[in-house]
């Protein structure tokens, strides 16, 4: 998959997808090829990749919860997600 295709059709930055596919890369979950009709393609068996996976590589924060981690659900009580993923 060439990355200019994917930021034009997903509109996001071009710069921010190579950022991100480098550092798949490095975590050795993408391989890349040079060249015309180059890009990158999948390093493993799908089913050998995990979320956690892609999460560690690319680094980015991740909040599940439906407060966003503030606590600051409705009634001072918890959101239900809260307990489940802050964990």
């Amino acid at each position: 998959m060439a990355l200019a295709g994917v930021s034009e059709r997903q509109r996001i930055s071009l710069s921010y997808l190579e950022q991100l596919f480098g550092k798949l890369r490095r975590f050795k979950l993408v391989d890349s090829v040079r060249g015309p009709g180059g890009g990158y393609c999948i390093a493993r068996p799908l089913d050998r990749v995990t979320v956690a996976d892609i999460i560690r590589a690319v680094d980015e924060p991740l909040d599940a919860t439906q407060c966003g981690g503030r606590e600051n659900c409705i009634d001072e009580h918890r959101c239900m997600t809260h307990e489940l993923w802050s964990r």
